[in-house]
């Protein structure tokens, strides 16, 4: 259940909302930062990452979600070429809809595949 912090912040932005929020899905994980001094261009690695609903839970520690922020896109940047030398290319995903789909295998993931079958490479899910 949302602790009363938590629902003054949900009803402040939603009223409608009102005891209807419900959390689905807890996400937790470690979040490094690295921020470009001489470009404007920051990283952000999450780690660690382990989702919970009611008793079930999931961790994937063999993974890790790196998300590049830019102001306008440069594929040629420092860290997106060094991506992409460890071979890594670019995904869209959501931590929410991996956490579902790990979660909930009976769920559709059709649109989702090809990053749960990398998760589930990396982490034997």
């Amino acid at each position: 259940m949302l602790s009363v912090d938590d629902r003054t912040y949900v009803t402040e932005r939603a009223p409608c909302a009102g005891d209807e929020i419900v959390p689905q899905i807890w996400t937790d994980f470690r979040r490094i930062t690295l921020v470009g001094l001489d470009i404007e261009e920051r990283l952000t690695i999450d780690l660690d990452l382990e989702f919970a609903a009611g008793p079930e839970r999931r961790r994937l520690p063999g993974m890790a979600i790196v998300e590049v922020k830019q102001p306008h896109f440069r594929p040629r940047s420092p860290s997106m070429l060094a991506l992409r030398e460890l071979g890594i290319r670019r995904s869209k995903m959501s931590k929410y809809c991996i956490g579902q789909a790990t979660l909930h295998p009976e769920l559709r993931q059709n649109r989702f595949r090809p990053v749960i079958r990398t998760v589930r490479r990396f982490n034997h899910v």
